[in-house]
């Protein structure tokens, strides 16, 4: 059976994304934060991992995800500071290191609300580990 490598897979896309943003959160996105947040990313890994080894040679494929929020302003959408975000995090893409890929992002749900005064972008695209 193939190493799925989550926690190292998490690992790689936070640290990419560290340096866009100081509040990176893996897998979840916290249900309390104790300061008054004006962005943050969640990074997480939501569908299947597929094994796909062959013989000795093992490989999984799965669909990462990174979500950007940024706090309304005066009830509105701050649109180009969300693009902006957008931008410089699609930038640290591709991703790789020890055996552990993550391609430029593939599509991105644009400027959704989340009901708590945060919009949101979320970008995918694929994670691969051999």
């Amino acid at each position: 059976m193939g190493n799925f490598r989550i926690a190292e897979s998490l690992k790689l896309l936070k640290e990419g994304c560290d340096g866009v943003c100081g509040h990176v959160y893996a897998a979840n996105r916290p249900k309390h934060i104790r300061e008054h947040l004006e962005e943050f990313i969640v990074v997480s890994l939501p569908v299947r991992i597929m094994n796909e080894t062959v013989g000795h040679c093992g490989m999984t494929e799965t669909t990462y995800r990174v979500e950007i929020y940024v706090r309304d302003t005066d009830g509105q959408a701050n649109i180009g500071w969300l693009e902006e975000l957008t931008e410089e995090v699609s930038g640290i893409f591709p991703l790789s290191k020890d055996g552990i890929c993550a391609s430029k992002p593939a599509s991105v749900t644009g400027c959704v609300e989340d009901g708590n005064g945060f919009h949101v972008n979320v970008l995918q695209g694929v994670l691969s580990t051999c």
